[in-house]
């Protein structure tokens, strides 16, 4: 009987099953890229020894909802698991060392995840749209990374100690009229409010340094956005098609040269 799994040189590149509850075979090391995407999978078993799962080898894949991966994986690539949307909780083996970009993102019934001590860097996107860890107030925080807000008020105060706003972390959501950003943020990153129409007002306190690519992009509304002194780095698009923004800043400031660089209203404070 052909074999539903296509292995290369111990690499699962191929996937001709109809799906349900699987068990990769035990001669598989590694899990090749989009090998299992869109499939109907609903329960994967992988076996110890394979040590790679591959660039968004199961994403899209609806109704999975159990994932067991063994001690041996080190590393997990890129939106392995994007769009997984029926997943519900999820074990980080204790030797992998990055959560890379996109791992998790749209994985919207995630309510349980487990991230070991050896995790060094969680990447940009990695559980965005993960509504179901979101906490009572709507955010989705993960080692002070604000990844995801999924609340519905249209004043929202993000709690202290979050440092950083991920990417697209705001993203679209259109009912939002003012955001308050606690000092212990740094970094502002690419997207973050991307599409908020009807965000009015901004203030960015001191201690961020950094504000992003099309971070205030499509904010349609936005007419004040003050800037502190912390600021040394904004991405030339930060405010695309924001056409209606007003920059507040101390003259001499870095947030000044560069309303004056792009030709932006600029007001001192």
């Amino acid at each position: 009987m052909k074999s539903e799994f296509v292995t290369m040189f111990n690499v699962l590149v191929g996937y001709k099953g109809e799906g349900g509850n699987i068990t990769i075979p035990k001669e598989v090391k590694q899990i090749g890229d989009y090998v299992f995407k869109e499939c109907n999978i609903e329960t994967v078993v992988i076996p110890e020894g394979v040590t790679k799962i591959g660039k968004s080898a199961f994403v899209g894949c609806r109704r999975l909802k159990k994932v067991t991966i063994p001690e041996s994986v080190t590393e997990i690539c890129w939106g392995a698991f994007a769009d997984c949307v029926s997943l519900e909780e999820i074990v980080i083996p204790n030797k992998v060392k990055i959560i890379r970009k996109g791992t998790f993102s749209g994985c919207k019934s995630l309510r349980a995840v487990v991230i070991p001590g050896s995790v060094e860097r969680i990447e940009q996107q990695s559980f965005w749209g993960c509504k179901s860890l979101a906490d009572e107030n709507g955010f989705v925080i993960i080692r002070n990374v604000l990844y995801y807000y999924a609340g519905k008020k249209d004043i929202v105060n993000i709690p202290d100690g979050v440092t950083e706003i991920s990417a697209g972390a705001f993203r679209y959501c259109r009912k939002i009229e003012k955001v308050t950003i606690p000092d212990s943020v740094k970094k502002i990153c690419l997207l973050a409010f991307i599409g908020c129409k009807n965000l009015k007002e901004m203030d960015i306190p001191k201690g961020v340094n950094v504000i992003g690519n099309m971070a205030f992009g499509y904010c349609e509304s936005l007419r004040r956005i003050f800037i502190s002194d912390s600021v040394t780095e904004i991405a030339a698009d930060a405010f695309f098609q924001s056409d209606n923004v007003r920059i507040f800043a101390e003259e001499g400031s870095y947030s000044q040269l560069y309303a004056s660089f792009y030709d932006l209203p600029f007001k001192k404070i």
